[in-house]
């Protein structure tokens, strides 16, 4: 809401400038929680996965070449992440793919994601 509605709704007399300067200067601790931000894990409790087309420029790669789906899951609280190539979205192909990731993993998460 800009700053000369909240004046009119308030009643506000003085200084119009000095009433911007105040309602941008606490504007900030009003702002809505992001509801990402509310999300905390301990450690070692939850790993999320996905599965996503790398864009990569490989010289060595041909240009028509398919390019290859990967698995990748990452830890909550690590910077740790395991990604392997699959042939192809296909159930059977994502399910040995998360079959290669848990079984890469030196302990199981109680969640995957």
């Amino acid at each position: 809401m800009l700053a000369k509605v909240l004046a009119e709704r308030v009643g506000w007399s003085g200084s119009p400038a000095w009433f911007r300067e105040n309602v941008a200067r606490i504007r900030p601790e009003y702002v809505p929680a992001d509801p990402a931000d509310w999300i905390s894990y301990e450690p070692r409790i939850r790993r999320s996965a996905t599965c996503g087309f790398p864009r990569c420029g490989n010289r060595f790669v041909a240009e028509s070449s398919p390019v290859l789906p990967v698995l990748v899951t990452v830890s909550s609280q690590f910077a740790v992440h395991h990604g392997p190539m699959i042939p192809s979205r296909m159930t059977g192909d994502l399910l040995a793919g998360m079959w290669q990731l848990i079984g890469s993993l030196v302990a199981l998460p109680r969640r995957l994601i």
